[in-house]
């Protein structure tokens, strides 16, 4: 059987229309000969009407955004569209990539690229992938665009510029919790992680 555990578990299901399902199973997803202990996830979806937030006046208005092909994994790659609203799409990308240069100085690890293309501007964070078990050993480039979006593109608030605000706001680049008043140690099984994943 292979192990599409991450996405949507297609294998199991096929294997088990056409067999029997087995008495006992062996899991080799762990670096430790016995397993005692295995964490587990919950999957949090906020959810923002698209006509929400007042995007009235001018700047940098955000028209899609995406990132994240599963819950459990750490995107390595986030994309986003912006319209410059009462300005021009090259004076937005100039001054964009001038703030994506002192952004990626701050942020170790970060790399936020934008082109132009006609009158709108589309950029793209790059980062490390992972299990989000551990995002410690990757690099979540959805948190990065959110960041830079919110932060130093100080985009107009429509519905995505609010999520951009809020994941900066109670996510940010935490991996536990803490903003978002989830944070918590087990003695045994250590720190909640949280990761933002999917958009």
């Amino acid at each position: 059987v292979g192990t599409d555990e991450e996405s949507a578990n297609e294998d199991v299901t096929t294997y088990l229309k056409t067999n029997k399902a087995p008495d006992k199973t062996i899991v080799v997803d762990s670096n430790f000969h016995v397993v005692c202990a295995e964490t587990g996830w919950c999957g949090v979806w906020l959810n923002i009407p698209r006509d929400a937030g007042d995007a009235k006046g001018t700047g940098l208005l955000i028209t899609s955004l995406h990132a994240g092909f599963s819950p459990s994994i750490v995107p390595e790659e986030a994309t986003a569209t912006i319209v410059n609203s009462g300005g021009t799409a090259s004076h937005a990308k100039k001054m964009l990539d001038e703030k994506a240069k002192e952004f990626m100085k701050r942020r170790k690890g970060a790399r936020i690229d934008i082109s132009l293309v006609g009158d709108t501007l589309h950029l793209t964070a790059i980062g490390k992938s992972v299990h989000s078990a551990s995002p410690e050993k990757g690099h979540n480039a959805l948190m990065d665009l959110l960041v830079f979006l919110d932060k130093d593109a100080a985009v107009l608030p429509n519905a995505y510029g609010l999520m951009a605000k809020f994941a900066s706001t109670y996510i940010g680049f935490e991996l536990n919790g803490k903003s978002l008043g989830v944070a918590y140690k087990d003695d045994f099984m250590g720190e909640v992680s949280v990761s933002a994943n999917m958009f």
